[in-house]
């Protein structure tokens, strides 16, 4: 895997819930990578 990068994903949040991740990401317990789906 040399020259490829691979994301750490952390948490996966639901598009309705942003304003938690939004929190979540600002309380700073985030390690990785938050994504959030449609």
């Amino acid at each position: 895997m040399a020259g490829q990068l691979t994301p750490i994903i952390g948490r996966t949040f639901p598009l309705g819930e942003a304003a938690d991740a939004m929190r979540y990401m600002e309380d700073g317990r985030v390690v990785g990578r938050i994504i959030i789906t449609p």
